[in-house]
Formats: structure tokens, sequence, C-alpha cells
């Protein structure tokens, strides 16, 4: 070990000046150092060295450069403190303008306060713990992703598995306790539970490992989150595997930390991990990318033959991409002009702590934060003075060493499968080798029997009935919860703990169980439970098993079905008046389309409003016999009689049930009525039901207490009480949190479709059939104006347009007779109405009788020429005439004009006849 120590100032002495030469292509570039901090006794502090090395390489081999970065190496030795005194030595005697490293998150927050009172910007590539940040320190720039990047990702994987618990296991030091907040709160974002936090000190022996190991076996959560570095990480895994935690019903998820660092363990321990999940931060595949890891791997073996296995893993390449930023800011930036800035006799001081502050390191920062180029591992980005969360690659170990990329998740597209089509992992090979997930979640074999609460009381016993003798348990509930635990797919172990007085008084309240299952005295509830708010915040419920809610039973009494007015009941008043108004309205518009036209429809005012409500009244029992002339009428009676008809029936119908069936009211349907006027109220003893009247002041005297359906009965019948309220059981009770509650909620949703559930109602509450609701009672027979609504909207549709179209050529034939354009406004309404009152003699109906008289006045012509000679010649003589006068009609040929022909007078006498005609 002291030779060791001999040669290790040499060898860093010879790595400095071998870099240095390699950087110096341009001898007149302006220097500017730069200090580098690295554990060079790990295989990741030697990866990340020869890493900068060649990024220094690479960058200042192309092209002149106006500055170039000297590196001033120091070894952490893995230890805070040398971390700490390398760092105070490149800051007080190095005057380096900025620090890169060191490795770890513990190293790294005291190294960067140092930096940030020098004003120098500290670039870390490996410190990913949350607990740094620029908000703190505000030169220090995370080359790295943030741990807490990966926290939604885990989420990600437990929503797809639909795990509800989780266990944290975590090193005690900033980079594992860093993390934890944030994973908590993303778990609590989707409901998991963190059943236990298991935080392990990096220097834990075995034996205090597998203690905490033995303490999660006793745990019912089978799913661990382990976040840890690669040397606690191994050492964990190997005693995990040792206690055949690695088995069938366990799943493992690691974080970046170890899954970074896959390529740098074991191999051996690695196929000891074989089914366990980890993040990976993925890294795109590129040409330079591949070149690059070609000539590294032939560099680190030429200087390191000692490593068996040399991997070059992402933390090389953020090594390597934060040097380019560093060399790039330096050039654009004042970097390497000025020196320090000392204040009154600090530069000579001998206080450690004494150092001066950098004059361009404000403008390097600035610098570094705006890179933006494509390097080794992506894109680099940096903003809120730390790298992007980019891709992660879920892996799944295999054993040999090997392992499959099985998933990929970034904050756009977040989980899915390699194929990319899936919100969810592909295939994965878990612990015990099988294919299924686990469910998370198992009662241990060495774990506690479940103790279950059920309520001792009196009456209801179809629910939960309690025997004193064993004692033995029965009921509805009872039966319902063991066919739940036969349909769990693990063994629920579990015994029944009575609780109440049975013999005592029965008006305890059921929250006195509630709080039992809160203070965890006991580990469930089965009985006639009901869910309200005040006790779901201190217990979880699981699905209900049959309905729920709250109800008020209250005596009825048969309908009065002898009264007089029991015809008007089948319709709802609304109906009644709108039916009503509909025969007026139909009558009035039959009147209006044949008033004009039908001799039936004209006649005396006081004759004619009196046929408007026969007619219209007489098609409810189809008595209507006046014939129609107007096509536009007829189609009216024919929609509107279709309508009666419906109607009608629909009345026959109901009024024959109304008559025929029994009918049942309620006698009170408003409990705050009840409350208000001082009538008293029942509820069940013990039910919550009690605190819900009092809540609508109900006072003490006012609610009574009953214990079975007998003494419901007995209440109601001789009206001690005016209603009941109660409860509908249904429901199991665990404690907040119980993993149980989801398990069971299913296994419940199977009882409740299959037929057990119908067997065990059978068994225990007969056929019995749900009460209707009381408001249903009451208006099941009565029918409604919603029903008819489209009937009388296509009637009145049919009435409204007839009317218009016969007004419309009802006003264009009164403007064709008449000439308004000189009467007043009030003389033109006259004569509307006086033409309207007017026959339409051009109509069909007017028409025929004027062609029936004409026809009637030839024939009575006719017979005037038919009268004997004898008393023609006979008149002749006693007139002195030879011969007779020829009538009007003869003269002009019998042709009956086009015109009214109105006869005033016809007079036969017993020697002529005389009909005089006037045109």
């Amino acid at each position: 070990m002291k030779t060791t120590n001999f040669f290790l100032p040499f060898f860093f002495f010879f790595l400095t000046q071998s870099i240095g030469f390699c950087v110096a292509v341009n001898q007149s570039a302006i220097p500017v150092k730069f200090g580098l901090i690295l554990n060079m006794s790990c295989p990741v502090g030697k990866m990340s060295s020869l890493c900068v090395s060649m990024a220094l390489e690479d960058f200042y081999s192309e092209g002149n450069h106006a500055k170039r970065l000297v590196v001033r190496l120091r070894d952490s030795q893995e230890d805070s403190l040398a971390a700490a005194s390398a760092g105070l030595d490149l800051l007080k005697n190095e005057e380096v303008e900025a620090i890169v490293g060191p490795q770890n998150s513990g190293e790294t927050d005291f190294v960067a306060s140092l930096g940030d009172k020098a004003q120098v910007p500290t670039i870390s590539f490996s410190a990913t713990s949350p607990v740094l940040s620029s908000m703190k320190t505000p030169y220090f720039i995370r080359g790295a992703q943030n741990d807490a990047a990966q926290v939604d990702a885990i989420a990600d994987i437990f929503k797809s598995k639909e795990w509800r618990r989780v266990v944290l296991v975590y090193e005690d030091n900033d980079y594992g306790r860093g993390m934890i907040p944030s994973l908590a709160d993303a778990f609590q974002g989707i409901g998991v539970i963190t059943t236990y936090r298991s935080d392990i000190p990096p220097s834990a022996s075995d034996l205090y490992i597998e203690r905490e190991l033995y303490k999660m076996m006793t745990m019912q959560t089978r799913v661990f989150v382990v976040h840890m570095g690669r040397v606690l990480g191994a050492q964990f895994f190997r005693l995990v595997h040792q206690l055949g935690m690695m088995s069938t019903g366990y799943a493992w998820i690691v974080t970046n930390g170890v899954g970074n660092l896959l390529g740098n363990m074991d191999p051996s321990l690695i196929g000891s991990m074989r089914g366990v999940i980890g993040l990976q931060t993925h890294v795109p595949r590129s040409k330079k990318l591949d070149d690059f890891k070609v000539r590294w791997m032939k560099r680190f073996k030429s200087k390191y033959p000692e490593i068996q296995r040399p991997n070059l893993n992402v933390y090389g390449l953020w090594a390597y991409d934060t040097i380019w930023a560093l060399a790039l800011a330096a050039e654009s930036s004042d970097a390497g002009k000025s020196k320090y800035r000392y204040s009154n006799g600090s530069a000579n001081s001998s206080d450690p702590f004494a150092f001066g502050v950098s004059p361009t390191g404000a403008g390097l920062l600035k610098a570094i934060l705006s890179s933006n180029f494509q390097g080794l591992s992506g894109d680099f980005r940096l903003a809120g003075g730390e790298l992007q969360a980019t891709t992660f690659q879920l892996v799944n170990l295999v054993g040999k060493g090997n392992f499959n990329i099985v998933g990929y998740w970034d904050p756009k597209h977040r989980l899915r499968n390699p194929a990319g089509n899936e919100s969810d992992l592909g295939s994965v090979t878990w612990p015990g080798g099988g294919s299924e997930a686990p469910k998370g979640w198992v009662t241990p074999t060495n774990g506690k029997t479940l103790k279950i609460l059920v309520p001792i009381k009196d009456g209801f016993s179809e629910f939960v009935n309690v025997q004193d003798s064993a004692p033995k348990i029965t009921g509805y509930s009872i039966d319902v919860f063991k066919d739940v635990v036969k349909a769990l797919p693990y063994a629920l172990p579990y015994e029944f703990v009575p609780y109440g007085n049975k013999t005592g008084d029965n008006d305890w309240p059921y929250d006195v169980l509630i709080d039992q299952i809160y203070n965890k005295l006991y580990d469930g509830l089965v009985g006639d439970v009901t869910i309200i708010g005040s006790r779901s915040k201190l217990v979880d419920f699981t699905l209900p098993y049959s309905d729920s809610g709250v109800s008020m039973i209250v005596p009825v009494k048969a309908t009065n079905r002898k009264k007089a007015g029991v015809f008007l009941e089948p319709l709802t008043p609304q109906l009644w008046w709108v039916s009503a108004s509909f025969f007026v309205f139909t009558g009035i518009v039959i009147w209006a389309l044949e008033h004009r036209i039908n001799p039936n429809f004209r006649g005396p005012p006081s004759e004619q409003i009196g046929l408007i409500f026969y007619y219209a009244f007489s098609t409810m029992v189809f008595a209507h016999t006046e014939r129609l002339a107007s096509n536009l009428a007829r189609v009216v009676v024919v929609i509107w009689v279709f309508v009666v008809l419906i109607l009608t029936s629909s009345y026959t119908a109901s009024l024959a049930s109304i008559l025929t069936v029994q009918q049942f009211q309620p006698e009170a349907t408003d409990l705050q009525a009840l409350i208000n006027q001082g009538q008293k109220i029942g509820y069940q003893s013990g039910s919550f039901v009690k605190d819900m009247l009092k809540m609508k002041n109900a006072r003490d005297e006012q609610i009574v207490a009953l214990s079975t359906d007998q003494e419901y009965a007995d209440a109601l019948l001789n009206e001690t009480v005016a209603a009941i309220v109660d409860e509908i059981p249904y429901i199991k009770v665990f404690p907040k949190g119980s993993p149980l509650v989801s398990d069971v909620s299913s296994a419940i949703l199977n009882v409740t479709e299959g037929e057990s559930m119908s067997k065990i109602e059978r068994s225990w509450l007969g056929s019995q059939t749900t009460c209707a609701d009381a408001q249903d009672q009451l208006t099941s027979n009565r029918l409604p104006l919603y029903s008819f609504r489209g009937l009388f909207l296509l009637t009145g549709t049919v009435s409204l347009g007839a009317v218009i179209i016969f007004f419309f050529f009802f006003v264009l034939d009164y403007l064709k007779s008449n000439d308004s354009r000189r009467q007043g406004l009030w003389q033109t309404m006259l004569s509307v109405v006086k033409h309207f009152d007017n026959k339409d003699l051009s109509s069909n109906t007017f028409r025929k009788e004027r062609q029936k008289k004409t026809s009637t006045m030839r024939r009575n012509s006719s017979k005037v020429h038919d009268v004997p000679t004898e008393d023609h010649d006979s008149q002749n003589e006693s007139h002195g005439s030879p011969t007779a006068t020829p009538s009007p009609l003869q003269a002009e040929g019998n042709q009956v004009p086009d015109q009214e022909i109105r006869v005033e007078n016809t007079s036969v006498h017993e020697d002529s006849i005389q009909l005089v005609a006037q045109r």
C-alpha cells in the first residue's frame, strides 16, 4: 500500500503532462485551466479520465482555436473529504476557471459550494441527485440527467401492471435520499402506497442488509424499487439471491444508478439478478459513436490492461460531451484573460478558504448554459442548469450477464413496448422464470391471520347472525365474504371476531366499529355497514355487493275508487285542458272552412256557435253526421279523428286500470315535513341515521330506536312512529390503504356476476322483490300531456295549415271582386266580414243547387203548356183573345241565362197561368 502511495504522484504528473501535450496543438492559444476531480481507484473514474483526454484531442484536432483547455487532475479517492481538499487546492493554488466533477453527489455538493463562492462553474457529468440544483448553487451545472427524470417512467410501469403497493430500498446518502421524495410523489399521484422505506448505509455489512431483507420477507408487498450505487447494489442483490427473494411472486425494479452500470458489474452477479427490470439512459446510435467506441476500447485496454471487462457507459459519454461544451464556451467567452481577484490581504492568507473570485466565471457560466450541439450521448442541451431528459430504455436481466430491452419511455410518448404501439412492457422474464407479471401483493406464509370484525345485534339476523355457541357466525354478508375469499387468487387466512353486546344496549353506533379498523386494532369489518363521507375518510370500502342508499318506510293507504270524480283521474289536469282546447279549436277550424260553401254550417249566429261545439265534441264518440264540402276540412277531420281515437283508447285503458287494480298511496313522502310537524321517526339501532336526523333538526324525543323488523311493523301499525328511516347494507370495510380493497372488490365483481350470489340471496332473503318508488305509485296510472305532445302537434299543424291555405284563396277572391282602395280600414274590415258571411256561389255545392232549381222551373213550365184545349178556348172567349200570350221563357226559346233567376211570384188561375221572372 505504501508503494502505491509513493508512485501515485508520479502517475498523476505523467497523466497530466500527457493530456497537456495532446491538447497543445496551437502554442499561441490562450490556456484555460480547469480542474478534473475523479475517483481513479474505480473503473468508472478511469473510463471518464480517458474520455476527457480523448475529448480534448478530438476538439483541438479540428482547426485552429484561440484558446485551449489545460486540465488539472485530482483524485477524490472515493472520499468526500479528499474531494473537498482537491477542490480547495484547485481554487486557491491553481486558480482554475472551471471544475469538472466530482463523480458522486455527496462530493459534488461541497465542491459546488466552493465553486459558487469563487464564481467558478462546477460541471458534473455523474452527480445525478436532485439535492444538487442550480437554484441552490447558481454556478453548478449538471451535465447529466437528473434522477427525478425517471420517476414518471417507474410510475408508468406500476400503472401498466396495476400494482398498488411498493417498498422503497435506497442508499442512505445524498445520492439515495435525494430521489425518494420525487419518487414518493409520483407514486402518490397514481394511488400507489409506499408501505416501507429501507435506507441502507453505503458501508452496511451483510448482516445489516440480511436483517432488512428478512423484515421485507414478512411484509405483504412484493414489489421493490431499488435506488443505490453500483457497489452497494452488487452487495444487496447478492444477498437477495441468497435469501431466496429472487423467486416467483417478487418484482424488482432498479433505477439507472444500477441500470447504467450493468456492463461494469460481475457477470455472475448479473446472473443472480434474473428477472430484474432496470432503467437505462437511452443513447441513440450514430457512426461517430461507433467509431469512438472502437478507439476508446483500444486505448483503454492499452492503458489499463488489468481491467478484464472494460465497458464504456453513458457517464463516459457525458464526460466527453461536457468537455466539448466547456471548450466551446471557453472559445466564446473571456475565459483565460484575467486572474482571480482577491480582497485585501486574502491572496497571501493561510486560511484554506481564503481564495479569490474569478472575473470570467459569470461569462463562462452563461456560455456553457447556452450549449446546444449533437454529442456522443445525443442532443446536448442544458435547461435549468442541467441536461434535459430524453429517453429511457427498460431492460430485463435474463441471466448470464445478458439483458433484453423490453420497453422505452420518454416524456412525450410515455411507456411503450419495443414495437412502439402499446402502453406496456414487452415480453418480460420475471423472478422465478415466469412470464406472468406478479400481483405485487401476497399473504406471506409467516404472516398473521386477519381479524375480521362482525357486529353483534338482535335484529335483522338475515345479514349477520352471531350465535352464542362457538360462537357460530352466519348470515347473508358472511356468506358473501366467504365466497369472495374463495375467489381470490391466493390464500387469505382470517378469523371472525364478534363485537358488541347482544343482551345489553343495542343502540351503540356502528362508528365504533369503524374506529376499531381505523386504529388498526382489527384488519377488516364485514356486515351491514353503509358508506358515508365521514367514514370513508377513516377506512377504505370495497365495491358494494347490493343496492346502496337510505330509504324511508311509511304506512300506505288504499286509494278511494268510489268518489264521484274518479272518471277524471286517468288524465292529468294539463291533458284535460289541452284536449278540451283542441276540441274547440278543431270545431272553429271546420266551421271556418265550411261556412261559405256548406248550407249545414250557415244560419243564425246562435245555431252556428252551437254547431261548432256540437260538431267538435261529437267526434269524441264518432257521432258527427254533417257532410263536409271542403277538402281541407276533410283532411283536418281525418287527422283529428285519429287523435281522438288514440286519446279515447288510452283514457279507457287507464280508467279500467284505476277501477279494477288496487291502488296504494303513502301517507307521507317528505321526511323534512314530518320532522317540522313534530312527528316521531324510527331508525335502526346503531345506525348513522340518528346523526342524520339530528342534522335535519329532529329533536331527541322525535327519534325512536328500533332493533328488529317486527318492531318496525308494530311501530308503524300502532302509529308509534310516522315513518322509519333505514340504511341499505352492502359493505366490507378495511383499514385505509389496505391492498385487500382492490383484490376483494375484483372478487366481489366475479361473485356477483355468477350463480353463487343468487343462491345466497334466495337462501337468506328469499324471493323478495324491490318496493317501487312512492312517486311511481302515484303517477303510474295518470296519462301526462307529455306522452301525447306528438299527436297534438300533428293535428294543430294540419289545422293551422288548412286555415292558412283557405284564407289565402279567400283574400285573392275578395280582391278580385271588390275594390277596397277607396275605402277606409274600418269599411274594408266590414266588407271582408260581409264577404266571408256571403255564400260562395262559385262553389260546387251552390252550383249544383242552382242547376237543380233551374231543372225544377223547366218542369213547371212544361206543365203550363199541357193545360186542356177546352179551357183555353173558354178562357179566350171570355177574354176575347183569339190566342194565348207566350211566356217569357218561351219567347227566349227556353234558353236559361247564366245569371241568377229569382222567382218573384207564381200564380195559377183557373183560366190562365202567369209566370213572372226577373233576371
